[in-house]
């Protein structure tokens, strides 16, 4: 019998973002809802990631959750996104940084806003000089 083994940092940010996606779609009802203003907790709590894990880098959540749940290949993405699709993959893969022009453009694609790339890439770009510097 297998060992259960508890969800890394990174696997529960990813679940954090599918079960948004659910609730943005309509799938999913959400758990709490935020009581100001209506909206859904997902993704609101303070993060429980320690010190010692990297933030994703936001190509991660692009390639694994938003490109196939929106059912367009990456080609379309790319070309939608007016740039190559060497360069989307390179986004993909975490070797290439998300800049603010292609953050409002992924934000206008996908109708999040340009503020949730821009500060998945700043969290990424800040634990790696921090940690790089040690």
């Amino acid at each position: 019998m297998a060992k259960h083994r508890k969800p890394t940092a990174g696997q529960r940010i990813l679940q954090g973002a599918r079960e948004a996606l659910a609730i943005a779609r309509g799938e999913l009802k959400p758990a709490r809802v935020y009581y100001f203003t209506g909206t859904p907790t997902v993704g609101r709590r303070k993060s429980s990631r320690s010190g010692k894990i990297a933030p994703a880098h936001p190509g991660e959540l692009l390639a694994e959750i938003t490109i196939p749940a929106s059912g367009k290949s990456k080609a379309e993405i790319a070309r939608r996104l007016g740039i190559s699709r060497h360069a989307l993959q390179a986004i993909l893969e975490s070797r290439r940084p998300v800049t603010p022009a292609i953050a409002a453009r992924l934000g206008k694609l996908f109708g999040d806003g340009a503020a949730v790339w821009l500060r998945m890439q700043a969290a990424h770009d800040a634990w790696q000089s921090e940690h790089r510097e040690k």
